[in-house]
């Protein structure tokens, strides 16, 4: 997690690395909870430059299709941290915040 804010804070800024980090750690905690809740044992979000974040199952087995469908869509932790980003930017006149929200709905959507 550091390293990857240290590399995007070479590219854009210490603040939009240090947003979009914190954006992509809500949403792996969002895929986390929920795994738990259904009892996975799951590992601690993993970090990669450029490519994201995951979280990996220390054990795998067989889950039913709308468990995982449950998993997956536990993004939504995700959508809810960059609406309030957005919100944040649109109420301070923060185009950093704004951009950061941007920058999150729009991976949601590729993801």
């Amino acid at each position: 997690m550091l390293l990857m804010i240290w590399i995007y804070t070479r590219i854009w800024g210490w603040q939009f690395a240090l947003g979009f980090v914190l954006l992509l750690f809500v949403h792996e905690t969002g895929h986390l909870l929920v795994a738990k809740k259904f009892g996975l044992k799951v590992g601690a979000p993993v970090f990669i430059p450029f490519m994201g974040a995951f979280i990996a199952l220390k054990k795998r087995h067989a889950m039913l299709g709308w468990k995982h469908a449950l998993v997956l869509v536990a993004r939504c932790w995700a959508v809810l941290a960059r609406w309030f980003a957005n919100v944040l930017g649109e109420f301070f006149a923060a185009p950093l915040f704004i951009a950061l929200a941007w920058f999150g709905y729009f991976l949601n959507l590729s993801i």
